[in-house]
């Protein structure tokens, strides 16, 4: 969650009565666990003076640099590129395990296994940009235990309510996806 680097804004309980931007409405990072972290903090929609969903992180970022937004949830990746001219700053981390990828139920062990290697052994760069990774690793099911949790604590508490405010992006003459 990141702000602007004179906002004043120092804890997430600073953001009642401000403007917040997220990503995309079914995004994990740009969403569901930063208002997970949010309702942690006790600041829930009906505390906030507005917020929208802008689709991309490259988005959210722009609208906090220009001021639309007080704050905004991004990817880190997306905070470094955004951040050339230090006007942004982090107001608050938060752990996320990344995408998972996952074949269809019954598929032979044996074709698993061999796919799971290589890609957790595969060192080559051009390789992985390929993917727009910079690796592989082995997970487990329960290790995205957080990210549902935090996903069903912000549907608790945020519910899907203003889904369909303006993309930031559309005032500025910008396309926007969702």
């Amino acid at each position: 969650i990141i702000t602007r680097t004179d906002s004043g804004i120092e804890t997430l309980a600073d953001l009642k009565g401000k403007r917040f931007a997220f990503g995309d409405p079914n995004s994990t990072i740009g969403r569901y666990l930063a208002q997970a972290e949010l309702v942690e903090a006790g600041v829930f929609a009906r505390d906030l003076a507005d917020y929208a969903y802008l689709g991309r992180h490259d988005l959210v970022a722009r609208a906090v640099q220009l001021g639309d937004y007080e704050a905004g949830s991004l990817k880190s990746s997306t905070y470094k590129k955004a951040n050339a001219r230090n006007d942004l700053r982090i107001l608050h981390r938060f752990t996320n395990v990344t995408k998972p990828w996952i074949g269809r139920s019954g598929l032979d062990g044996r074709i698993v296994e061999a796919l799971s290697q290589s890609l957790v052994q595969c060192q080559d760069e051009e390789v992985l940009a390929g993917f727009k990774v910079s690796g592989f690793a082995s997970a487990r099911a329960t290790d995205y235990d957080p990210v549902r949790q935090g996903m069903a604590r912000a549907e608790k508490e945020w519910g899907d309510y203003k889904l369909t405010r303006v993309h930031a992006s559309q005032r500025h003459g910008e396309e926007g996806s969702r």
